[in-house]
């Protein structure tokens, strides 16, 4: 079977596909690379918390864990796929790492 799509939008799907390993979280071992995205994920938890509280519409507050699942299942899948197993969980904040740990999606959508 041959491929009907053209080389050129293949090369973008490519491109695509393997955005993910640009970030530096996926240079890092599994514990550090999940810690970081796995502390991301609580800080806006505990926005979504205080946003709630402000102005948010019950059906925005019961929707919010479907979309942080949602949002994580990808980034979790790349880091396990990616990342050196092993590790050590992080002692000390590193600020170029939690920059990394940002789903863009999720933190526009929700703040």
């Amino acid at each position: 079977m041959s491929d009907r799509l053209p080389s050129e939008l293949r090369a973008v799907e490519r491109e695509i596909d393997t955005y993910h390993l640009a970030d530096p979280l996926m240079r890092e071992h599994f514990a550090t690379a999940a810690w970081h995205f796995l502390a991301f994920c609580e800080e806006r938890a505990i926005a979504q918390l205080i946003h709630v509280e402000q102005t948010a519409t019950p059906h925005e507050e019961a929707i919010f864990p479907d979309v942080l699942l949602v949002h994580a299942k990808w980034p979790l899948n790349w880091i396990s796929a990616t990342c050196e197993p092993g590790g050590n969980i992080p002692r000390k904040y590193d600020e170029a790492m939690y920059e990394a740990a940002w789903i863009k999606p999720l933190v526009e959508e929700y703040l």
